[in-house]
């Protein structure tokens, strides 16, 4: 004799399903995320939004000794040039003083025409070589012959593009200026975030970044 079933309404009614497993409590002991950077956090010395890294001031100073060598080759043997035509000369100046006599020898130099017009060319091809490689070659491409062996590049920093030609010219007159100002302006980029010269630099957008 079976059992009898009972009635519909005797059995406890089936729980909803519950949507899935709950996920399983965070395990102890762990290392908790960094937390996210704060808004208006002030970036890191030396180093660009983008992550690339600006460039550190002996690097900037070697490279700038790199293109300065060419220039000092060039303007040394136009001043060898103006010594090696100097002529030295031994003139005796004579006369009277209250009615006493005098004598004396001076040395004096002088250097010949020809000697003048070679020191001329060399000291104007230093400068014809230094507007071409820092004005020119570094405005247009973005390297100097020194900033190129030293890998790094200038670039303006808005666009991510070299600064041009006149830009490039610009930035290399304020270049002196730096240098004019007691070195403050060279001196700069040791306590620059973006490691820029005071005039060079900043008035013209620039900043150099390593390769």
């Amino acid at each position: 004799m079976s059992e009898a079933t009972p009635p519909p309404g005797d059995n406890p009614p089936v729980p909803p399903p519950g949507g899935g497993t709950p996920p399983p409590p965070p395990p102890t002991g762990g290392t908790p995320p960094p937390p996210p950077p704060a808004y208006g956090q002030a970036p890191t010395p030396g180093v660009a939004p983008d992550g690339r890294q600006y460039a550190e001031w002996i690097w900037r100073v070697l490279a700038y000794i790199i293109d300065y060598i060419p220039a000092g080759i060039l303007g040394g043997i136009g001043y060898l040039f103006a010594i090696m035509l100097t002529s030295t000369n031994a003139v005796v100046r004579q006369g009277e003083l209250y009615g006493t006599p005098y004598s004396y020898t001076t040395v004096e130099k002088s250097t010949s025409a020809f000697g003048l017009i070679l020191a001329f060319i060399f000291y104007i091809a230093a400068l014809a070589y230094w507007i071409w490689n820092k004005a020119y070659r570094e405005g247009t491409t973005g390297k100097s012959i020194g900033k190129q062996l030293t890998g790094y590049t200038t670039l303006k920093e808005e666009t991510g593009e070299p600064l041009g030609f006149g830009m490039g010219f610009v930035r290399l007159l304020l270049l002196w200026v730096d240098f004019a100002i007691c070195y403050i302006g060279v001196l700069w980029p040791l306590w620059d975030a973006k490691r820029q010269c005071l005039l060079s630099d900043k008035v013209t957008g620039a900043v150099v970044y390593k390769d």
